[in-house]
């Protein structure tokens, strides 16, 4: 692999090993790690189910049942895929070291594709920042408030003080899992946009009037199916778990939002026709959880999944168009002029994140998200009021 595509890579992998997840590596303390954890989240799961047969129903307790319920199986769908995933996760990771040498290209080139890979790094770690930033507030929670980090049934044999412990240790590694899935999948469809943009490169310096050695467009060629076998493997790996997300994230969206409409005052506050502020006039500690639950999902779908893959989508679809722009139909080779429509048949083939063969990720699925999380928290506060 060469150094600079080293440290994002590296940075996943050493939210990998944390977790016990790292498929470059295999011990006994990550296997026994690992069964800890499903079975943490597992036994979870159960006293979450179990607080209805021993508390009263009520509307409140009904939301953040759901909440807690979705929270641990957001990260059970993505521990389990990396436990199933884990020879493909591997395969994917050896793959990168087989792609291309920026040394190839002038200076200025290889500087913008260095500071493509550093933006990867930065990205990661925000979203690393923030997420660790909610973790610690809901971890805490308990001091500040008579509140789990994850709402369940407390067992009566228990002493309080040491659930608590456990609750909060399980929502930390929960949080560190999601952190860990999420982190692949942005540096993993980042890298692939560089890939393209280094292909469109070459593509673009390409000669085919000119006598040559080395047959460039056959280079580009085979790269070309090893960029689109590479997302193939990828979607094939985060398919169904990216669908999963999706689901689970409009449905963990409206009910904070439910939540948070229920445990403060607000207002809308009307600029223009097109521009509404919403004003909040009284916050208290349960709504403010709400509102980093929130944020950190809106983050979390968006840099994570939505934004990489529009990039992905946008720098794929130059790939037909600077193909084109070669005048292969002015060369006299016939071979290469098959090559280079084999390329722009690929090329046209559309590049992204797929949740589950069903729908692609990019910014209009997060605006389709935002307003079916509206829809739902309106008929859900339309519930609330009339129970």
């Amino acid at each position: 692999m060469y150094p600079y595509y080293r440290p994002p890579v590296d940075q996943i992998l050493h939210l990998f090993t944390f977790n016990g997840i790292n498929p470059l590596k295999k011990s006994l303390a990550a296997t026994l790690l690992v069964t800890l954890e499903l079975t943490s989240i597992t036994t979870t799961m159960l006293l979450i189910f179990t607080q209805f047969f021993y508390s009263d129903f009520s509307m409140k307790l009904f939301v953040d049942s759901v909440e807690s319920l979705f929270t641990t199986s957001q990260l059970l769908v993505k521990l389990t895929t990396f436990v199933v995933k884990k020879r493909e996760i591997k395969i994917l990771l050896v793959q990168i070291s087989s792609f291309w040498s920026l040394s190839q290209f002038d200076q200025k080139f290889r500087q913008e594709c260095l500071g493509h890979l550093k933006y990867i790094k930065s990205t990661v770690k925000m979203f690393i920042v923030l997420c660790a930033s909610v973790m610690v507030f809901f971890m805490f929670s308990p001091v500040f408030a008579d509140r789990l980090a994850i709402i369940c049934y407390v067992p009566e044999f228990m002493p309080r003080w040491v659930f608590v412990v456990y609750n909060s240790w399980v929502f930390g590694y929960i949080g560190m899992g999601v952190v860990a899935f999420d982190s692949f999948v942005c540096t993993m469809i980042f890298m692939l946009h560089l890939q393209y943009k280094l292909l469109n490169e070459k593509i673009c310096l390409m000669r085919l009037e000119e006598v040559r050695n080395v047959d460039d467009e056959r280079v580009c060629l085979q790269d070309l199916r090893s960029i689109i076998q590479f997302l193939k493997q990828l979607n094939s790996i985060l398919g169904i778990t990216s669908f999963i997300q999706f689901i689970l994230y409009i449905i963990s969206m409206c009910f904070e939002m439910y939540l948070v409409s229920k445990g403060c005052e607000y207002f809308f506050f009307l600029i223009d026709l097109n521009i509404t502020v919403l004003v909040f006039r009284s916050v208290n500690l349960e709504s403010l959880k709400s509102l980093f639950y929130i944020t950190t999902l809106s983050f979390e779908m968006m840099l994570c999944f939505c934004i990489p893959s529009t990039y992905l989508t946008s720098e794929a679809s130059k790939t037909l168009q600077v193909t084109y722009d070669t005048k292969w139909y002015e060369c006299r080779s016939t071979s290469i002029q098959k090559n280079i429509v084999i390329m722009m048949l690929k090329g046209q083939q559309k590049a992204a994140l797929w949740a589950g063969n069903m729908f692609v990720f990019n910014l209009e699925t997060a605006t389709e998200a935002f307003k079916k999380t509206l829809s739902f928290y309106t008929c859900l506060k339309t519930i609330g009021e009339t129970t």
